[in-house]
């Protein structure tokens, strides 16, 4: 059995009287597991389980848990800010070999036309738009992150190829 944890996401507060929490999902995160029995949270750097009675979504970043036994806002309290992992086994695993955008930080980018344009250093989702922040030689911009944009990857050369809009970067791409 695979004993590796990854981030579900982080509580951000109480959602209701009753003990429901508020996560915010890991944007890295593709697909959320259907049924999830158990949630660690991480309490002072140790993975603690925890039986979620249930889990829902709210919107595309973010799910109301309920763990047992935390039955009020009062228990909710020392929860908020917890990091919230689950077995790795359980994330959904896709068919084809896409890789995450998340996972696309340290490439290199280069423009379709095989010019270098710099190097990924961030990836921020904001919900309906992420985006990679990009060090060029001269600066650090921000570019779409999104699928349709991505010509091609390539993994051991950790080199990612991209069809940007003309006039997106500084003296076109330089």
């Amino acid at each position: 059995m695979d004993d590796k944890l990854v981030e579900l996401g982080r509580i951000q507060r109480a959602h209701g009287i009753k003990g429901e929490l508020h996560l915010v999902l890991n944007a890295a995160l593709d697909e959320i597991p259907e049924q999830i029995g158990w949630v660690f949270l991480d309490i002072e750097g140790i993975p603690t389980p925890f039986f979620a009675e249930h889990i829902r979504p709210k919107s595309n970043s973010s799910l109301i848990l309920k763990l047992r036994d935390i039955d009020s806002i009062d228990d909710t309290e020392e929860l908020l800010g917890l990091t919230a992992l689950i077995p790795a086994a359980l994330i959904p695993q896709s068919d084809d070999d896409e890789i995450a955008l998340a996972d696309l930080v340290g490439y290199q980018l280069q423009s379709a036309d095989g010019k270098m344009l710099g190097i990924i250093t961030d990836f921020v989702d904001y919900g309906l738009n992420a985006v990679f922040s990009l060090h060029t030689s001269t600066d650090e911009v921000l570019i779409p992150a999104a699928d349709e944009l991505i010509v091609e990857y390539d993994e051991d050369k950790r080199l990612l190829t991209m069809d940007l809009p003309d006039g997106l970067l500084p003296n076109n791409g330089a």
